[in-house]
């Protein structure tokens, strides 16, 4: 996923730019300044719903994996 997708979906799951800059700094090692313009994003339902869905998977992997560590 390039910079500019990563923002997009990032503005589309919260309304908080300075969560979305801080996401970019923690996923690309970068600094960013985030001007919302009128027709920027806006939060979608949908992409709360699969942003979750992908958080909960993510997760049960990381309890698999570790439970096959041990």
């Amino acid at each position: 996923m390039g910079l500019c997708d990563f923002v997009r979906s990032g503005l589309e799951v919260s309304d908080d730019p300075e969560k979305v800059c801080n996401e970019v700094v923690d996923t690309y090692n970068i600094s960013v300044i985030l001007i919302c313009f009128p027709n920027a994003p806006k939060v979608s339902a949908e992409a709360g719903k699969k942003e979750a869905e992908l958080d909960k998977y993510l997760e049960c992997r990381v309890e698999e994996v570790i439970k096959n560590i041990n």
